[in-house]
């Protein structure tokens, strides 16, 4: 049997409360002139791609707590994250959070072209597959958890504090 991808039902920029919108432009310190909406994911929210009127461009992200009451404070999880990787991380740079308790908001920089077009840049794609990068972060363990060996195993043997001679 056979079932249909999973996503969520993106919100229209349009649609976001006036306030978070305008608190995005003034993050942005532009405003905005097109919003294209972009499709796929899971979270019930805004996920667009933005073009400023002083030529550059965001993607931002936005959510509030209706339908889902855990999506803001996912988004507020991804923007502490976000904040603290390092500038060499190969990810677009994490610009700012708009968070007024309800909604939500993340906006990254970055060049976003049309879906097809090559975005990530084929160099980048490239670079990262050739080799790992080292890449510090503030985490106490530089390896995902998924990743780390796992914890020692015991004996299920007792030992009692005898030893044999």
């Amino acid at each position: 049997m056979a079932f249909p991808p999973a996503q969520g039902a993106r919100i229209p920029w349009e649609a976001l409360p006036d306030s978070v919108r305008e608190a995005v432009e003034a993050g942005l310190g532009a405003r905005v002139l097109e919003a294209v909406t972009q499709p796929g994911g899971f979270s019930p929210g805004v996920a667009v791609r933005l073009r400023l009127d002083d030529g550059r461009r965001a993607f931002v992200k936005a959510v509030g707590s209706s339908p889902n009451p855990h999506s803001p404070e996912i988004h507020r999880r991804e923007a502490t994250l976000a904040a603290a990787l390092p500038p060499e991380t190969p990810a677009p740079r994490f610009l700012f959070a708009h968070d007024d308790g309800d909604w939500v908001a993340l906006a990254s920089s970055g060049r976003f072209s049309a879906a097809g077009s090559g975005w990530p840049k084929r160099t980048a794609l490239r670079s990262s597959i050739r080799g790992p990068r080292r890449i510090s972060t503030s985490s106490p363990s530089s390896r995902p958890a998924w990743r780390r060996p796992p914890p020692a195993r015991r004996s299920s043997t007792p030992t009692c504090g005898r030893t044999t001679s």
